[in-house]
């Protein structure tokens, strides 16, 4: 086995990996485990945004509940400041259950709550974004998790050098740690356990040049119950995973072929971590 070591400081492990135009040789394909993971850690680090906007919501509503007047004469100077308080560039509105959050007179996304707050066992929130087709669902678990669901969701992807979006399939269990749900927000330490698909149309292949053209890639992460992703919050490591051990399934669909990378991140001191993956028998750590 051939072990490759790079040691990098866990805030800066982030989402601004670059994949060369070809990544697997014969003397290098352990880069093409070191790829997959970086793929996976920057859609990780996409796909919460309906959570979080969702935790938002519900934290502005209880700011309004516990902050006006019985009579409602403050109502409006309340609502003001909590749109400052948790958004800051943008307006609120509320119709019925359906709560929607605007950029001028444009609906960015709107989240339907069933009636029920987000923080109340069996609650299913279903959340809208403007140009994606289908809905997301945050779902009240119970015991401090949450189901967290995504379909087609085109989450942004940050490249070194711009963006893309690329679409989202997740299966998720979000377990919130400490002081409870009431409190959660993706600042708190929490566990993540179920699978993620990314979907994408690329320049480069794992199993070689991209001579071809574009190759379409589905790679399915699976996050183990015995094995979670573990988030500790520090401010400088936002969402980054401080433990957990998963499998990455790499299918190029348009080469027909298949392959698994293994993943495995413990915890080292002073908020950094070691990630190590496997890939055909080959080893890199960061």
């Amino acid at each position: 086995m051939k072990k490759h070591i790079v040691y990098i400081v866990m805030s800066l492990l982030s989402v601004t990996g670059c994949v060369e135009s070809e990544i697997d040789t014969e003397a290098l394909h352990y880069k093409t485990g070191a790829a997959a993971f970086t793929e996976v850690e920057n859609a990780l680090d996409a796909i919460f945004v309906p959570l979080d906007k969702s935790l938002a919501i519900e934290a502005f509503a209880d700011y309004l509940e516990n902050n006006r007047l019985a009579d409602g004469s403050n109502l409006l100077d309340v609502w003001l400041d909590g749109e400052d308080l948790y958004f800051p560039e943008n307006r609120v509105r509320n119709s019925g259950d359906r709560w929607f959050v605007l950029s001028g007179a444009d609906t960015l996304y709107s989240i339907d709550t069933g009636g029920k707050s987000l923080f109340t066992t069996g609650s299913l929130w279903r959340f809208f974004e403007d140009g994606i087709k289908d809905c997301q669902i945050v779902e009240n678990l119970g015991e401090s998790a949450f189901g967290y669901t995504l379909s087609g969701y085109l989450a942004r992807i940050d490249r070194e050098y711009y963006y893309n979006r690329q679409p989202i399939d997740a299966e998720l269990r979000i377990c919130f740690n400490g002081s409870g749900i009431s409190t959660a927000t993706l600042e708190s330490d929490f566990s993540l356990s179920g699978s993620l698909e990314i979907y994408n149309n690329t320049y480069y292949s794992y199993w070689g040049s991209n001579k071809d053209g574009y190759r379409e890639v589905r790679m399915t992460a699976n996050f183990p119950e015995s094995t979670p992703l573990i988030h500790k919050y520090y401010s400088n490591t936002f969402r980054i995973f401080s433990a957990g051990r998963y499998t990455i399934n790499i299918e190029d669909i348009t080469m027909e072929k298949t392959d698994q990378v293994n993943v495995s991140i413990v915890s080292l001191f002073s908020h950094t971590r070691e990630v190590t993956v496997t890939f055909r028998g080959d080893t890199v750590v960061f």
